[in-house]
């Protein structure tokens, strides 16, 4: 099933994750340079992800991190558990499959 989401440009995902994390940020009550000293994150880095949605995946993990949203992390790209009772368990994957 397809989710809003992704019928979206790419951009707009992440202008509205961004939008989200500074209204995180806003409801702490915290400046973007207390967040930056918090977290680590340059402030330009910080302002241009507020501004531009554009950030490296060290620095978001930084940022979720320093705004208690770790459990939010661990829902992201969450696999839920397929459940058949009559089926062998499958092996667990380490790595891809070799193409041709």
């Amino acid at each position: 099933m397809l989710t809003i989401n992704e019928l979206r440009p790419p951009k707009d995902v992440r202008l509205d994750i961004a939008s989200r994390l500074k209204a995180v940020r806003l409801s702490y009550n915290m400046t973007q340079e207390e967040l930056s000293k918090r977290s680590g994150v340059p402030l330009a880095t910080l302002r241009r992800f507020e501004r531009e949605g554009e950030i490296s995946m060290k620095w978001f993990v930084n940022l979720m991190l320093a705004l208690r949203r770790g459990k939010d992390l661990d829902a992201l790209c969450h696999i839920e558990p397929q459940i058949d009772l009559y089926a062998k368990e499958p092996p667990v994957r380490y790595r891809a499959s070799r193409k041709g």
